[in-house]
């Protein structure tokens, strides 16, 4: 079997994982696309830069505690000494609006603060953790990759998303940053794996298409696809019941998908 034989196997193999349950596609895809996310964001005009990667999975400190979650990709603009928060989605229904305000505010803060923040949030998550050392080399990688951070004051979120959800996105994030639906990006990026690169395009751009059947499907009942359930309670005190799975539906507003409705009243 040739290499790139291998490479349309590999991601059939993983697009196959959009049809079964619990099977997180995301995780399978983000290593690869980790592989070329630089050149993919310094071949994408709306980026508009020259990126290098500091890290995948870079850790995001929590308000108030010295736990954290993490973005998928931190990468550094070294022309115009700027930082690129990259957010992959693989499925419709994975997009969360905390997520995207939490995001908010880390652009706030990098624009307050610099990104020297970055690095002591590091520190402060390091002294919690029992692997200290792994904290330790990505402190040393941020450095490395970034020696000016004092002067970083820009961060721009870049989310890439199935084009079913491409408009809900940007409904929820600033009008500077960036979505871009996996047709969107590069066909063609140079270098090593270059070939391979346009194999792993055309079928993640399988993900942009097949998904919109199934937004059509679970929006057939009357009422809109998006759902806050916190604020529908609060609102009117009861939201369903348990036998009949009735809501009011003046109270989808957006901040939530309606899998997550589906799931309340499945479970609740």
């Amino acid at each position: 079997m040739s290499e790139l034989s291998f490479v349309k196997e590999m991601m059939n193999t993983i697009l196959k994982g959009t049809q079964i349950p619990k099977m997180q596609v995301e995780r399978a895809v983000g290593p690869i696309l980790g592989l070329f996310i630089d050149l993919l964001l310094t071949r994408t005009e709306k980026c508009s830069g020259n990126y290098k990667l500091i890290s995948p999975e870079f850790p995001i400190k929590k308000k108030g505690s010295n736990q954290s979650t993490n973005m998928d990709f931190l990468l550094v603009d070294t022309d115009k000494n700027k930082l690129a928060l990259v957010e992959l989605k693989t499925d419709i229904s994975s997009f969360n609006v905390s997520q995207a305000r939490g995001y908010s505010d880390l652009k706030d803060r990098v624009s307050r603060y610099s990104a020297t923040f970055l690095q002591s949030d590091l520190d402060d998550i390091a002294a919690n953790s029992v692997k200290k050392y792994k904290y330790k080399n990505l402190l040393e990688l941020f450095k490395s990759r970034a020696p000016n951070a004092e002067n970083i004051k820009e961060l721009i979120i870049v989310y890439i998303v199935p084009q079913a959800i491409k408009n809900k996105v940007k409904d929820h994030i600033s009008e500077t940053d960036i979505v871009l639906s996996f047709q969107d990006l590069p066909v063609s990026i140079g270098g090593r794996f270059s070939e391979e690169w346009k194999i792993i395009r055309e079928k993640l751009i399988q993900l942009d298409g097949s998904q919109n059947v199934e937004i059509e499907e679970e929006s057939r009942p009357n009422y809109q696809v998006t759902f806050d359930f916190e604020q529908a309670f609060l609102n009117n005190g009861t939201v369903f019941n348990r036998s009949g799975g009735t809501f009011n539906s003046k109270n989808l507003d957006g901040k939530e998908t309606w899998e997550k409705f589906k799931y309340l009243v499945e479970n609740t």
